[in-house]
């Protein structure tokens, strides 16, 4: 009867270690897939935010940007006395040069300060993708370089309209061709302040198009390939990923001074799940990018 006994006692034991082994493994697993739900919204929200971000960057934000400029308090000294040189100029019938460098040194206390409601949801999405990043860091930090280059790149991007816009020698020299050179004088301010105000969108917007645009464009496939390549993956393979991301070292930020350096070293943590096409798309979406930034160099 003992034998017994002590066999149900030992078989209690067993069964109750094995409820909480089992209970373990099964937080484990519930612990996990709560995990993969937050790295996938969080490559959901980031492609997302990139799309909106590329909407964003059209005429209407152009047109916010320039005229929270033209028509800010503190440019109207400077906007009419620009007005004076112009009217002067023509009048006068002023060299280009010196014209020029009289608008450059009244453009030196244009007013710099862009209120901008688009602009401000763009520095939201912008801050949105950086907090989304962080659920990657460390067992993803492909994505987590990735999606760091993107948010630097659509910053950079806005950031340059905004110094386009405060650029003394761009402003001199598109003031002195669209409402100098072969113009009759202004005889009102308010004509010459909408016209110059045209002349800003339309800086902002070739920028936009002749350059801007290709780099945008080529992120976005890039943004959709790894997407597309990450989303469908089971736990099982974003489990294998993580464990062969750890054994991947990538260089640290401070000795890759470029975006497409970043997106390279993102590519290596890419590799193990994307096809031969992929990786080929992938290197040649990264080559665009850095020839047109070469270029501008």
């Amino acid at each position: 009867m003992s034998i017994v006994l002590e066999f149900i006692t030992a078989l209690g034991t067993v069964v109750a270690a094995l409820s909480i082994i089992s209970a373990f493994v099964l937080y484990k697993v519930q612990k996990r897939d709560e995990y993969l739900t937050k790295v996938r919204d969080s490559l959901q929200l980031i492609s997302n935010d990139i799309e909106e971000l590329n909407s964003l960057l059209n005429f209407e934000l152009a047109y916010e940007l320039a005229s929270s400029l033209v028509y800010s308090k503190s440019s109207e000294y400077s906007l009419q006395r620009i007005f004076e040189i112009c009217n002067e100029a023509i009048e006068q019938k002023k060299n280009e040069d010196e014209t020029k460098e009289l608008i450059k040194n009244a453009l030196g206390i244009f007013g710099c300060s862009f209120q901008d409601a688009l602009g401000n949801k763009y520095s939201n999405l912008i801050s949105d993708i950086k907090q989304a990043s962080i659920v990657f860091y460390p067992d993803y930090k492909g994505l987590f370089r990735f999606s760091k280059a993107c948010s630097t790149f659509m910053t950079i991007v806005y950031s340059n309209y905004k110094k386009l816009l405060l650029s003394e020698d761009a402003l001199s020299e598109l003031i002195y061709i669209h409402l100098v050179k072969g113009s009759e004088p202004w005889d009102q301010f308010d004509h010459f302040q909408k016209s110059f105000l045209d002349c800003l969108v339309s800086i902002v917007e070739i920028s936009r198009i002749e350059k801007h645009q290709k780099e945008i464009n080529c992120l976005l496939d890039l943004v959709g390939l790894v997407y597309s390549t990450h989303i469908e993956l089971s736990a099982k393979e974003w489990k294998k990923l993580a464990q062969k991301n750890k054994k991947i070292t990538l260089q640290p930020y401070s000795d890759v001074p470029t975006i497409t350096g970043d997106l390279r070293e993102a590519e290596k943590c890419f590799a193990p799940i994307f096809s031969h096409d992929a990786i080929a798309k992938y290197a040649s979406q990264v080559q665009i990018i850095e020839l047109a930034n070469d270029k501008d160099d």
